[in-house]
């Protein structure tokens, strides 16, 4: 048996996967969506590596990279890191919804970008919501206050309480980029996934070359003897990555930005 049982209990541990899709059902199956991504566990305290290990290696196995954190510590980051966007992305949508409907026909890639977590269920939200009420209410109300100075330094003729936001964000923004490679502005990453046979990568470079896109990092993630490779691609914009993952789609590859 995989988890085998410690007396008689069985052994729990929490966690999930920081990966995943507005879109729900088997229509939106994709088998790399694991591969790179962050899996989170929360293991009992003085839980043995040994009864952790068939957990490990799962997640191991679908390509993920663990990291075990304690379940106050997981609660806390992921208020911040994803139940706070989901509520500001949800916020967004509906305010434009009610008060300017007629600008969608005008909404550019990046109204989508940031309205494109609202298309998630509130079924699949609900329990979370409703569990972490407190902390994030805290998270909304920093939010609030984040705006409120907006809202102050707009009132500004210099402008300088704005720019001070913009500052702190691209900062934030910058820091989630570079991956240890000395770019000095964010990338865009492509998930790609080629099958197992001589000139697979070819597959990926030739039609992007061709179309004139300049692909700045290229790195294998995982390679499976008989079944095929996983790519990440990084590009300049999410417009040439969302233009890269159309030309493969055409070329019957497989590619997603992470999600």
């Amino acid at each position: 048996e995989l988890f085998p049982l410690q007396g008689d209990q069985p052994l729990f541990v929490g966690g999930h996967p920081m990966a995943g899709s507005e879109k729900r059902g088997l229509s939106a199956r994709d088998g790399t969506l694991f591969e790179s991504a962050l899996w989170l566990l929360c293991p009992p305290s003085g839980v043995s590596p040994e009864r952790m290990a068939p957990l490990i290696e799962l997640v191991e196995t679908v390509g993920a990279r663990r990291l075990e954190l304690t379940p106050e510590a997981h609660d806390c980051a992921v208020t911040w890191v994803s139940h706070l966007p989901q509520a500001l992305s949800s916020a967004i949508a509906t305010t434009v919804s009610r008060n300017a409907p007629e600008a969608v026909a005008v909404a550019g890639q990046g109204f989508r970008d940031m309205t494109r977590l609202a298309d998630s269920p509130f079924s699949i939200w609900k329990s979370i919501f409703g569990s972490n009420t407190p902390r994030l209410l805290e998270a909304l109300e920093a939010a609030e206050k984040v705006i409120a100075e907006m809202k102050q330094g707009l009132q500004e003729k210099t402008l300088q309480g704005v720019a001070k936001i913009f500052e702190e964000g691209t900062l934030l923004r910058s820091s989630l980029a570079p991956r240890g490679k000395g770019f000095s502005t964010t990338l865009v990453d492509l998930i790609v996934h080629v099958d197992d046979r001589p000139g697979s990568l070819l597959t990926i470079v030739k039609p992007l070359t061709l179309a004139q896109i300049d692909i700045r990092d290229l790195e294998l993630l995982k390679v499976r003897d008989g079944v095929g490779g996983t790519f990440r691609l990084s590009f300049r914009s999410t417009q040439e990555a969302q233009r890269a993952a159309e030309i493969l789609r055409n070329e019957g590859l497989e590619a997603r930005l992470p999600s």
